[in-house]
């Protein structure tokens, strides 16, 4: 606080690193669930995918570069026109290690092909009939809640 002459009546309290850190990546982390939501809802992505490893896979990086090159050869293989897409990768510290979902618009997807297409594991995907009865922004936002949950939990080695 100032007084009205300009002379310091008290400090603001400052902050450890530690915690500006945290209250940096709390901002962020925010942020990305909002973006990430508002995306799904705006393009009406409403189908989620999960994409799992046959071997145990830890490595982040890799699930992303696997990823990006999955939807290269999905778009290239489906005529080159773009489509949206959201994906958040979910690590299972005790478990298998990683798996991905996805989000895609609705329309059919061939099992056969998509497993065949990311070639890494298991492709699976269902429409919960929860997500059936509803209309298609209700879909997409309760689609994106799931996702950003994702996002939620461990942000901070993405950062």
């Amino acid at each position: 606080m100032v007084s009205v002459d300009g002379e310091v009546l008290a400090k603001r309290p400052s902050l450890t690193d530690e915690e500006r850190a945290s209250n940096n990546l709390e901002r962020a982390n925010k942020r990305a669930v909002v973006a990430l939501r508002r995306y799904c809802v705006r393009n009406e992505l409403q189908k989620m995918l999960t994409f799992t490893y046959a071997e145990e896979m830890r490595d982040r990086s890799i699930g992303k570069k696997d990823m990006n090159a999955l939807f290269v050869r999905w778009r290239y293989q489906k005529g080159g026109k773009a489509f949206p897409y959201a994906y958040v990768l979910e690590l299972h510290p005790l478990g298998h290690g990683l798996h991905i979902h996805a989000a895609v618009p609705l329309h059919f997807v061939e099992k056969h092909w998509l497993q065949e297409t990311w070639g890494h594991g298991i492709a699976h995907y269902r429409d919960p009939k929860p997500l059936r009865e509803r209309d298609s922004r209700e879909r997409s936002r309760r689609l994106s809640g799931y996702l950003a949950k994702y996002v939620s939990k461990d942000l901070a080695s993405d950062h």
